[in-house]
């Protein structure tokens, strides 16, 4: 199977809000030495990096650039993959309450790759502010790079660098496995939670407040699952069940 061959390539590498045209070029140089060469940028400003300094801090990685993608919001990035980590060195009470180092969660990365070839995005945060809040609750998980306590904040490509190379001492390690039925992208589980939470809607299970975080729970949940489309399609029916019992039961 193609996708088994360059398993590298369904790994992208997600760049929200970079300033530095200098780091873009670093970050394609650093991806391409692991193998790595699917680049998204993410730029609301729409404005297009100067091709010459990418060019110039690229050296022959310069392709990579010249393939990547752009997109206006984080959102649109995200939308065909079925899992996505955001990488941050930040936490807060309004931030993910569960964090991973990057070696906790490398391998199972990898195996969702080699399974059933699924699209994996790698976001990395602006290089002054990071990932915020809400970009940081787009992604299905947070992971973060051990570095030193007393100077822990790492350039742009440096950070993508080590993630890279993490993954590729992962990707060397893993055995090979028969290929699965790939599970569903970003899209497909934001369906499954409006679905979700609708039913349950219906039955009084929740205020109308509370509607968006539970949305947002039940889709996180399906995406670190790995849910394929005949389970999601399961989960949805289960919870309809659940809603005509109530609904007709005598009382």
């Amino acid at each position: 199977m193609k996708l088994l061959e360059h398993p590298e390539r369904q790994m992208q590498i997600v760049l929200v809000r970079p300033e530095g045209d200098a780091n873009i070029g670093a970050v394609c140089r650093a991806m391409k030495t692991m193998g790595f060469t699917s680049l998204v940028l993410v730029r609301p400003d729409g404005r297009e990096p100067d091709k010459e300094i990418v060019r110039t801090w690229s050296l022959s990685a310069y392709d990579v650039f010249e393939e990547a993608s752009l997109y206006a919001s984080l959102a649109d990035a995200l939308a065909d993959s079925s899992f996505s980590v955001g990488f941050t060195r930040r936490t807060g009470s309004r931030r993910r309450t569960r964090f991973y180092d990057l070696e906790e969660i490398a391998p199972g990365i990898i195996r969702r790759v080699l399974e059933s070839g699924e699209l994996i995005s790698l976001v990395f945060g602006n290089e002054q502010s990071g990932l915020d809040s809400e970009e940081l609750a787009l992604c299905s998980a947070a992971a973060s790079i051990e570095s030193h306590f007393a100077f822990p904040s790492l350039n742009l490509s440096h950070a993508v660098q080590i993630v890279c190379y993490s993954l590729r001492r992962a990707l060397m390690g893993a055995a090979s496995g028969t290929p699965g039925d790939p599970g569903i992208t970003r899209r497909e589980a934001e369906t499954v939670a409006e679905n979700i939470t609708e039913e349950l809607r219906t039955i009084g299970f929740f205020t109308l407040a509370d509607s968006t975080w539970l949305r947002n729970f039940f889709r996180d949940l399906v995406e670190r699952a790995g849910l394929n489309s005949r389970e999601s399609e399961y989960l949805k029916s289960l919870f309809e069940k659940i809603r005509n019992l109530k609904l007709h039961r005598p009382e």
